[in-house]
């Protein structure tokens, strides 16, 4: 009988880590750090594992390749996208849709709407394994594959069962761009390249970005654009033949790589204008303790405006009617409430053990 281990990322916004046994292979999903300062995977007595398998390139998600010596250098698996976009150890190849075979474990990928090169990843083992990485359906330019039918679901639940609509959340962060500075502090393979043309078809005038995001979403349209909804490449390269160019003291909407504050433009940018009239410092995404926009967000000198990333309620749903599953296990929902859950979704049996086995 095969076992499921969450190492990481169960009552946390943690680093992800997922150890999947099935008597003859041992695979690790994600290895990831943070997104809390000091935030790591507890990999004492995992041992030796056959392959790790990325679903994106996200620091929560991906951070940790420095450890691969701990559980004995595997073979690093993740889609030629993300290879082509960061630096990776070596290893075999996923396809952004397909199938291939790790280890004797038959793995089937797709698109997860949430970063280039990003997927989700069903597990040709027990009755179905689907663990989706960070996921999203509603993305204005990462697509979703329809995820398959599985008997364990393994979700993204960052959001919780959130029933924010997402257009009163895309709408409350426009409103808030009402000042000639705004800086919109955001990593440059996910969030950014959303901010960035959501903001130019709204507003006529695309966002600056700091030259590390250029470079990025640059990269991103000539070697990773099967990541993108049919149209989005050239929509986002018309948007940057049209922006501004950074400059020192830049005007207008700023869309800067540093999410945290803690380096880059951004967080120069964040020093410089904190306090400032003129000036706006909007954060979109969650903020960690620790971290400086937390201090300048507890402070009052900073804003939240949440641009959804990942799956609230109507996505959950929508996942769930998809896989119909018989196992859901929440990740990455500090405070998931079981209750909650099961009167959600009647017939599902909610787990949040940390292990689990693949045929219960």
């Amino acid at each position: 009988m095969g076992r499921v281990t969450v190492l990481s990322g169960l009552f946390a916004k943690g680093p992800a880590a997922v150890l999947v046994e099935t008597g003859r292979a041992r695979l690790l999903l994600d290895l990831g750090r943070g997104p809390e300062p000091g935030a790591e995977v507890p990999l004492e007595g995992v041992g030796r594992v056959d392959a790790l398998l990325l679903s994106h390139g996200h620091v929560d998600h991906a951070g940790a390749l420095d450890r691969l010596a701990a559980i004995g250098d595997p073979p690093v698996w993740a889609t030629a996208d993300l290879r082509a976009l960061r630096p990776l150890p070596p290893g075999g190849t996923l396809p952004l849709a397909g199938a291939v075979e790790i280890a004797g474990v038959r793995v089937r990928t797709g698109r997860a709407g949430h970063a280039p090169g990003g997927v989700w990843l069903h597990l040709g083992v027990g009755e179905g394994l689907l663990y989706t990485g960070d996921l999203f359906d509603r993305s204005p330019v990462w697509v979703l594959d329809p995820p398959p039918v599985a008997g364990t679901l393994l979700l993204d639940a960052s959001y919780g069962l959130d029933p924010t609509p997402l257009e009163e959340r895309r709408r409350a962060l426009l409103d808030a761009l009402d000042r000639p500075r705004i800086l919109l502090p955001a990593p440059a393979d996910g969030r950014g390249p959303e901010l960035f043309l959501a903001i130019a078809e709204a507003s006529g005038r695309p966002p600056v970005l700091c030259p590390r995001t250029r470079a990025l979403l640059t990269r991103i349209l000539a070697e990773a654009g099967a990541s993108l909804r049919d149209g989005v490449a050239e929509r986002l390269a018309a948007a940057l033949a049209t922006a501004a160019s950074w400059s020192e003291d830049p005007e207008g909407v700023l869309i800067a790589h540093g999410a945290k504050l803690d380096e880059g433009p951004a967080a120069s940018l964040a020093r410089r204008w904190a306090g400032r009239s003129d000036a706006r410092i909007v954060l979109t995404g969650r903020v960690p303790r620790g971290c400086p926009a937390r201090e300048l967000l507890e402070r009052g000198a900073a804003i939240q405006r949440r641009w959804p990333v990942h799956p609230d309620r109507v996505t959950v749903e929508s996942v769930v009617a998809a896989v119909r599953p018989k196992r859901l296990v929440p990740l990455f929902d500090p405070a998931p409430d079981p209750r909650l859950w099961a009167a959600a979704f009647p017939g599902v049996a909610i787990l949040l053990d940390r292990a689990l086995a693949l045929d219960p």
